[in-house]
């Protein structure tokens, strides 16, 4: 028996269906989130899929993490970049005195 060495055309419509990207996102983010909760700190609380993708909070701080897998850099008027920003400034009102951070984590792929 031969293998069929026979590459598979995907019409170009259909590229953006495709799980690849998607998947290396999620892996990493689950990588990343190993580490956040491997580095905790005694009053440290993690919170993954709450804030974000994850966010570490403490007695008087929300720290939130968001990926993306882009093929493109992310800009300040990109609506991934605004939607941080927004939860960032919604969250920080519920725990007055408290300081939100929001941070992005982005693969960029070419």
């Amino acid at each position: 028996m031969s293998a069929d060495t026979t590459a598979i055309n995907i019409p170009s419509e259909e590229v953006a269906r495709q799980a690849e990207a998607a998947l290396l996102e999620y892996s990493h983010q689950l990588y990343q989130t190993v580490l956040a909760w491997l580095s905790l700190g005694s009053n440290e609380v993690l919170h993954i899929a709450f804030a974000e993708d994850f966010a570490v909070s403490d007695d008087g701080s929300l720290k939130m993490t968001q990926f993306k897998n882009s093929k493109v850099a992310l800009t300040d008027r990109s609506k991934a970049v605004a939607a941080l920003l927004r939860a960032v400034w919604l969250l920080r009102r519920p725990i007055p005195g408290a300081m939100s951070q929001g941070r992005f984590d982005l693969l960029l792929r070419g």
